[in-house]
């Protein structure tokens, strides 16, 4: 039997069953009740539960992840692609997570711009890039052991609430790393790294799914999950963490909707209200670690920086070379 703690999922649903918000039978909501449920509901969020959950039993091929063209070149542009630029998600990840490019996919990344202030004292570097082509590139959470989780924390016959179903880079946009760090007795340390995602006034291309599950026939199902929506991610900051401490990770959202809503004002206020209470978010400490070498990366000035392997990615046949062992692809809650 696998066993999952989620910690996190635990306060968040304590802070929202706290709230006033009810729902009618079809589940509409209005006025204040609305607008409560669903602030309340994107400090689930705050998990950005991908990166709060624990799972034990993930195996992956030894080696390292994707390698990164750093190359600013303004008579040629160098192209990643966008899977490599985004391969920090399944590395940060505390749980198993299954992350796939859509069919025919065309989405490439590349270094734009690059500015770095001061060598000396507090250093400063912002390097922009751009998301190009169609496809999305998403990263599913095991259903099974987020439901897990939450089984063992909700009183029988209660629903579940904002359970992470999916992150998501979908179609084009711009963005720009910022790494600040402190250069002591000549050497140079990177303190902090954001990545934002919605640069040159553009959307963030960036996503996440959430869903509430209520007991048919006392068997929480995912087919049978409801109230889904969707938080657009504007920012995410990674800080230098000492050894025996936690990492955790910095979230901003630009937006919280149903999931088959569209935005604008409404989702647009729930987002800034809900950057009020996001709490810090646990994070995998080698995932940590290697956000900020890539930080010191851009800081030197490093043509290429390649990624450590990410410990909970599942792994599918053409993942894996072939000289490896096939890991098992799926956990069972059971």
């Amino acid at each position: 039997m696998e066993r999952y703690n989620i910690t996190a999922i635990g306060k968040v649903t304590n802070s929202f069953e706290m709230g006033t918000a009810k729902r009618t039978r079809h589940g509409k909501r209005d006025g204040v009740t609305k607008f409560s449920m669903q602030v309340y509901g994107c400090i689930a969020m705050a998990g950005l539960v991908w990166l709060a959950a624990v799972a034990h039993g993930g195996t992956q091929p030894s080696g390292t992840g994707p390698t990164i063209r750093l190359e600013c070149d303004p008579h040629k542009e160098v192209s990643n692609p966008a899977s490599s630029m985004m391969y920090f998600v399944p590395l940060i990840s505390t749980t198993l997570v299954d992350c796939r490019s859509s069919e025919n996919n065309q989405q490439v990344s590349s270094i734009l711009a690059f500015r770095r202030e001061n060598e000396k004292g507090p250093f400063r570097v912002v390097c922009e890039f751009d998301h190009k082509g169609a496809g999305s590139y998403t990263c599913a959470y095991d259903p099974n052991s987020m439901i897990a989780f939450h089984q063992s924390n909700t009183k029988p016959g209660k629903s579940m609430k904002n359970i992470l179903d999916y992150i998501k880079l979908e179609g084009e946009g711009f963005g720009w790393m910022e790494v600040k760090g402190q250069t002591v007795k000549g050497k140079p340390e990177v303190r902090e790294v954001r990545v934002h995602f919605n640069g040159k006034g553009s959307k963030s291309p960036v996503t996440i799914g959430l869903y509430d599950l209520e007991p048919r026939k006392g068997l929480y199902e995912y087919a049978n999950r409801s109230n889904q929506m969707v938080a657009r991610v504007n920012m995410l900051t990674f800080r230098k963490t000492p050894a025996e401490d936690k990492p955790t990770m910095l979230v901003e959202v630009a937006s919280i909707v149903a999931a088959n809503e569209k935005e604008g004002f409404w989702g647009n206020l729930v987002g800034a209200m809900a950057n009020l209470f996001i709490p810090p978010v646990e994070v995998d400490k080698d995932g940590n670690d290697a956000m900020i070498q890539f930080g010191y990366a851009l800081f030197k000035g490093q043509p290429s920086f390649t990624f450590p392997s990410a410990k909970n990615l599942i792994y599918h046949d053409a993942d894996i070379p072939e000289a490896l062992p096939i890991p098992a692809q799926s956990v069972s809650a059971d």
